[in-house]
């Protein structure tokens, strides 16, 4: 607990910063941020160890405490008695305290194990990005700690999936030892690990997750770090990832697994990189059977927008990947609705067949929302006819087809 007076201080120094922002006086900023890095360094919650911020408070407390019973106890001549009790208190917190520090260090829940998905993105996009000034090497820590949760098949190694990931990602915080072998050659020695004991038994949810970050970052960059050698290596990194990926995708009906953002990265692979398009082409289509049992809308939706997407093989992809679902809560996907007119006729019937199995229906009001996806700047816009939406009887009138055929033609001239 900060005292009054520094609380303050730090009150009014980030309000003249914030004022100095908001009317551009560069002068006043840059004369107050030195004050409040220095008030803010003066208070240090952050760096407070395991129930100092609790003796800080009763420290307070008990000062305070102190100076009322002291002048009350000056009348009465027994001030002594009274500081001693209090002092006495104070010593058996900190002593409990100390005992409760060590059991708190070694606890480790089970149940931490299904969330840490979701702790590694708040540490990746807070601590280890915009707090690294305040906390230092705290958020590298705290990442490499998460890895306890990991499999004991990855023994120490999973010390080297983090440090492997944070250096994809770029963190500064890294220390320098841990950079001494080049990335182009930790990123592939890591992966053929986690791939060689993906193939035996897949890893719980906990394990990939705490990986994943790293299989996403090559599949978003293509590879990382991979060399000039006409791609060799990047698509090295993309095998791999993709056959890690590929050995957990029985495992995906436990949604404790980052099945959202997986989809969307092997998606983004599909149609990014050419020449491992078919073997992501099929891990999607087995991500989208084993989630099929307890699919989320999240799920459902990065599928249905692929189907709009530029690419045959993508937009099949995902039409291949939907037909396990159950799509009846839906009405209707204008999405879904727009492939079922695709000119390549399997895409078409595999659109149908997802249309007629779910009884999706068009409403009265489906022009605008159709609008919205003929407007998208995809390939699949472009080779749409008004006539053809409009083929199916009862789908719509003379008028809705000019309608449509004069929003593709602006969408096109766009």
């Amino acid at each position: 607990m900060k005292t009054p007076g520094l609380g303050s201080r730090i009150d009014i120094v980030l309000t003249l910063i914030r004022q100095g922002f908001f009317f551009g006086d560069n002068g006043l900023i840059t004369e107050n941020l030195p004050k409040a890095e220095r008030f803010i360094e003066e208070g240090g919650d952050w760096l407070k160890t395991v129930g100092a911020l609790l003796l800080d408070a009763l420290s307070t407390f008990i000062a305070t405490e102190l100076n009322k019973r002291l002048r009350k106890s000056l009348a009465n001549k027994k001030g002594g008695a009274t500081a001693t009790l209090l002092k006495q208190a104070q010593a058996l917190v900190r002593a409990q305290l100390d005992k409760e520090a060590i059991s708190l260090a070694s606890v480790n829940v089970p149940e931490l194990r299904m969330y840490v998905s979701s702790i590694l993105s708040l540490l990746l996009e807070g601590a280890m990005c915009q707090g690294s000034r305040l906390i230092g090497s705290r958020a590298f820590e705290a990442y490499l700690d998460l890895a306890k949760c990991c499999s004991a098949r990855l023994d120490t190694f999973h010390k080297w999936v983090g440090v492997a990931t944070l250096r994809s990602l770029g963190i500064a915080s890294v220390p320098e030892e841990l950079q001494a072998e080049q990335l182009s050659s930790l990123v592939p020695h890591v992966l053929y690990r986690l791939r060689s004991l993906s193939e035996q038994t897949p890893f719980d949810a906990a394990t990939f997750s705490y990986a994943f970050p790293l299989l996403a970052q090559v599949l978003l960059k293509g590879g990382v770090d991979a060399g000039q050698d006409d791609g060799v290596e990047a698509l090295e990194q993309i095998t791999l990832v993709l056959d890690i990926i590929k050995f957990h995708c029985s495992e995906f009906s436990d949604a404790a697994f980052p099945r959202t953002a997986t989809m969307e990265h092997v998606l983004h692979a599909i149609r990014h990189q050419p020449r491992p398009s078919k073997e992501a082409s099929s891990v999607l289509i087995d991500l989208g059977e084993a989630v099929q049992s307890n699919v989320t809308r999240d799920e459902v939706r990065v599928l249905i927008d692929g189907t709009l997407l530029q690419g045959v093989y993508v937009r099949n992809a995902c039409l291949q990947a939907i037909q396990p679902f159950d799509l009846t809560d839906l009405d209707w996907s204008p999405q879904l609705w727009i492939a079922c007119h695709n000119d390549d006729k399997q895409n078409a019937r595999l659109a149908n067949h997802a249309w007629e199995d779910n009884g999706l229906d068009v409403p009265e009001d489906f022009l605008d929302k159709a609008q919205q996806c003929l407007l998208c700047k995809t390939s699949t816009r472009k080779s749409l006819k008004a006539k053809r939406l409009f083929g199916r009887e009862g789908e719509g009138s003379g008028h809705a087809a000019r309608a449509v055929e004069g929003t593709i033609d602006a969408g096109m001239s766009t």
